[in-house]
């Protein structure tokens, strides 16, 4: 064998070692991989990119095919508190959730928008405007939320707890199928690789681990991320108590967007919904308000501008209910003795015929119960 035959050996030899060697980290490196390290990447490209955009859609149906939750919409954020989320469809056929909530860091609206009939064009429901706050989202928690729960989850949670805000009396049911809220901690549990399938032609990493929330009970979920992003493109979760939800998702890294899409102004002249944004500053409304967020300070501040008591505001859906009946349904004893104290009636009735009194016993709430028999409350039951 010549010296060039030799080294030429040598060459091929080295050079297959090489690619063995190569080959072998390689598959120890996708074999140490975990589950957990590909859901923080996922969530670090999107914290990472100036802006991102998502398209959406998603549904819930039971055992018998019925479909009992819907969402199609596009949610967009810039820097960490810059956002818009539009969002149509409904949640078990009892709450529409065509809303669009918009902040630009420093104004928040939400407007809910509502249908006169299933062939009319939404019309401009209720409006929730908060000047200097940004809203209940930031692109961090969105982020979590968005990889480990889902965008379905995401509207859920943010549709309900505006609900209920304006609603209180649904808090008792909370939706109980799908319960849903940004104030529920939650964990992600047994979470594993399974292998690679093919999505729409590409392929997507899958990943199975089950949630927990409070004491509502594990929800499995299964979430395949693009395997090129790592961004979510399909995810199947199957709640406790209820049929599969599943969501499929397209994400935008850095789109261009325009400053006016964050400006809830823009949205305001748009929708002509300048009045309602009048009346939701009034002393009564404001009021109203103050106690469903059980704020004894913003209360004292209504009060002081001339906030009737005993008012009723139809922009914010209470109608039927006085301060003190929304005070009452709290538990919220010195809310209860502030608005008596400043000249709220006792005996007022809602639409259905309830008094403060006997809306404090339906929810069980002795401490309010006892103070206004003791300040001459009067309900069905002693009339």
């Amino acid at each position: 064998m010549s010296t060039a035959t030799y080294s030429c050996s040598l060459f091929r030899i080295a050079a297959t070692l090489l690619l063995t060697g190569c080959q072998l980290l390689r598959f120890q490196a996708e074999a140490a991989e975990s589950a957990d390290e590909l859901l923080r990447a996922s969530q670090k490209t999107l914290l990472s990119a100036s802006s991102f955009s998502v398209e959406y859609s998603s549904e819930m149906r039971d055992g018998g095919g019925s479909q009992w939750l819907g969402f199609k919409g596009w949610l967009a954020f810039e820097k960490e508190d810059h956002y818009c989320l539009t969002n149509m469809g409904g949640i078990f056929l009892v709450l529409t959730a065509h809303r669009t909530f918009i902040s630009n860091g420093k104004n928040f609206l939400d407007v809910a928008y509502e249908a006169e009939n299933e062939h009319a064009l939404p019309q401009c429901g209720v409006v929730e405007w908060y000047t200097n706050s940004p809203g209940p989202l930031s692109k961090t928690s969105c982020v979590n939320r968005i990889v480990h729960q889902g965008l379905t989850y995401l509207v859920s949670a943010l549709v309900e707890d505006s609900t209920i805000g304006i609603l209180p009396e649904m808090e008792s049911m909370r939706f109980q199928a799908y319960p849903a809220s940004l104030s529920l901690a939650f964990s992600t549990t047994n979470a594993e690789l399974l292998p690679d399938e093919r999505l729409s032609g590409k392929i997507a990493r899958h990943v199975k681990y089950a949630i927990e929330r409070g004491t509502n009970g594990l929800e499995t979920v299964d979430l395949w991320l693009d395997q090129k992003s790592l961004l979510p493109v399909k995810r199947v979760s199957t709640p406790p108590h209820f049929g599969a939800v599943t969501e499929t998702c397209q994400f935008t890294l850095n789109p261009k967007l325009s400053p006016a899409l964050f400006e809830p102004k823009t949205l305001i002249k748009r929708e002509k919904i300048e009045r309602q944004i009048a009346e939701a500053q009034m002393p009564d409304s404001r009021l109203l308000k103050a106690v469903l967020k059980r704020n004894r300070a913003l209360v004292e501040q209504a009060l002081k501008s001339g906030a009737n008591p005993n008012g009723r505001s139809a922009k914010l859906r209470v109608s039927n209910l006085t301060p003190l009946m929304l005070a009452a349904m709290s538990g919220n004893l010195g809310l209860t003795e502030l608005l008596v104290d400043a000249g709220a009636s006792l005996n007022d009735t809602s639409r259905d015929g309830r008094t403060a009194l006997d809306l404090a016993q339906a929810l069980s709430n002795t401490n309010i119960v006892n103070y206004l028999i003791e300040h001459g409350g009067n309900g069905k039951g002693n009339r």
